[in-house]
């Protein structure tokens, strides 16, 4: 048996070998670069890898300069998600986390940042607790059912988040989850194009990368 998988998980993943080839690729410490990388390799369109990073990052470069004239130094920028029965607030990772603080740069809220110092993914919180979470902006993205839905009218209607500095100036920016989960090359190229949308509004609009 594989050392990381047991039970079940192991069972599935002997039957995808019997049914053909099996190729494992790290999921935790590696990035999401790492990870286009070794699927290209695998594939072999490492070039078009290569290519597709370069425009990307370059094109990113350039939204990150603009950003910094525009928002300044200081604004600090939340992702907040909306399920069911839960609602997180992302410090890294997933949920666009590594768009905006690690490729674009924007500021943590001083809460999440230390979130992010202790380890700390996507905590969740309670309507109670917007406070420590106060952005200038937030990106939320909510779970595509009814009940995340309501969950989401009802903590935008509570005092908590109308008091938030983002609430009172309407810098909320609704996204879609299916699009901002995920961090590989076409979800970031998304996010990217949601973030100029939002926070670049007078910014060239230009062909997506993907």
């Amino acid at each position: 048996m594989h050392p990381l998988v047991e039970g079940d998980e192991y069972q599935q993943i002997e039957r995808y070998h019997q049914a053909g080839l099996v190729i494992q690729i790290p999921w935790r410490g590696v990035t999401w670069k790492q990870h286009f990388m070794s699927v290209a390799q695998i594939t072999g369109m490492e070039q078009q890898a290569r290519n597709w990073l370069e425009s990307f990052d370059h094109r990113a470069g350039q939204v990150r300069e603009a950003l910094r004239h525009t928002l300044g130094p200081h604004a600090a920028v939340a992702i907040l998600n909306v399920r069911s029965s839960r609602s997180l607030i992302y410090a890294y990772g997933y949920m666009g986390a590594d768009l905006l603080y690690d490729i674009l740069q924007l500021q943590r809220p001083q809460a999440v940042a230390s979130m992010y110092a202790q380890g700390l993914e996507h905590p969740e919180f309670s309507i109670s607790e917007l406070s420590s979470f106060d952005a200038d902006h937030y990106f939320v993205s909510i779970e595509n059912n009814q009940a995340a839905k309501q969950r989401a009218v009802t903590m935008m209607r509570s005092p908590e988040w109308l008091a938030l500095t983002a609430g009172k100036q309407q810098y909320v920016y609704p996204v879609d989850m299916t699009k901002w989960y995920g961090y590989g090359p076409a979800a970031l190229d998304a996010q990217l194009h949601d973030v100029i949308h939002y926070l670049l509004p007078n910014y060239p609009k230009k062909q997506r990368i993907i």
